[in-house]
Formats: C-alpha cells, structure tokens, sequence
C-alpha cells in the first residue's frame, strides 16, 4: 500500500490542474463536509515541489447545461 500511495502522490505532485464535478442537485459542492478540508487544489499544491497552486475547474452537471467554471 505504501508504494502505491507513493506513486499516487507522485502522480499528483506533477499536476498542473484540478477538477472535480458536482453532479447532485440535492447537495451544493459547499454543503459537503469534506470540500474545505480535502480540496484537490489545495492538497496538490502541498505535494508540488514548488509549491504553485493548480488551476482549478469546477463542472455543474446537475442539469442538462453543463457549466465548467
């Protein structure tokens, strides 16, 4: 398990964007608990030797107009 989480990391160390996709309407992306904490553009930006924050993309496909922002 150790190698594999070190090739992950590794893997997102080089990343130069984020992007998550909010698919329920039921729920915004700010009412899930987790969002603050284990944001992908924040934990990436930790591995990066840089430490350069990534771009970050958000898509809303909660309905049939699908919006990237």
């Amino acid at each position: 398990m150790t190698e594999k989480r070190k090739v992950f990391e590794l893997s997102l160390s080089t990343a130069d964007d984020t992007f998550q996709n909010l698919d329920s309407s039921e729920i915004s992306l700010t009412d899930v608990s987790h969002y603050f904490d284990s944001d992908p553009t924040n934990l990436v930006q930790g591995l990066r030797k840089d430490g350069k924050k990534p771009n970050a993309y958000i898509a809303d496909t909660t309905t049939a107009n699908v919006l990237l922002t």
